[in-house]
């Protein structure tokens, strides 16, 4: 594959002041207008083209700039760091059940029950749920585990955002896990959810 050069405009008389070759930032500069320019990241258009009252502040706008890029890259590392981490350390066991929310003018509820673990992937089934319609074309439902909807097993990767445990099921949707409000005579009893059907 042929990575393409950069094409950065740069006009006449300016210098390069400031560079970054990792973030990809490069800063020019005309001390004697006091005019600057900067680029970041892959881009070929500038992320700024000003004119300063004083070379002072033109320094010290473009130092700014330059911490600016460095400490949201910082940001963004850390975020990835900590979500690998929870990702590490989220425990998923067999038997538990992940709800998905979605729809368009509408809810639909799916139940997933999670089959096998392995490291960070588990497998999971879609269950059905037991529904009761209490309003026209809306109503609120439960999972039925172990009552498997067809023959499919999906094989997912444990995904952890804070306490919450989640894998995902499309473009369009995730399903987090959901705990039992109460477990009588061995038997889970998890929270309703309301559903709607308008199609």
């Amino acid at each position: 594959m042929r990575v393409q050069e950069r094409c950065r405009y740069v006009p006449a008389g300016y210098v390069l002041v400031a560079e970054d070759a990792e973030l990809g930032i490069e800063v020019f500069a005309d001390a004697a207008r006091c005019v600057a320019m900067g680029y970041s990241g892959r881009r070929n258009r500038n992320d700024f083209n000003y004119r300063f009252a004083n070379v002072e502040r033109m320094n010290a706008y473009i130092a700014e700039y330059v911490a600016g890029i460095r400490a949201a890259r910082e940001r963004v590392a850390q975020r990835r760091a900590e979500r690998i981490e929870a990702n590490r350390n989220a425990v998923v066991n067999v038997g538990d059940i992940f709800r998905a929310s979605w729809g368009y003018d509408q809810t639909n509820i799916d139940y997933y029950q999670v089959v096998s673990v392995r490291g960070q992937m588990m497998e999971v089934r879609e269950i059905g749920c037991n529904s009761e319609e209490d309003l026209p074309m809306q109503g609120s439902c439960v999972p039925a585990p172990n009552r498997f909807i067809g023959e499919r097993v999906r094989r997912v990767r444990i995904q952890a955002s804070g306490s919450s445990v989640y894998f995902r099921v499309n473009s369009f949707s995730n399903a987090y896990r959901i705990e039992p409000v109460a477990v009588i005579a061995g038997v889970a009893i998890y929270e309703e959810s309301r559903w709607s059907s308008y199609a």
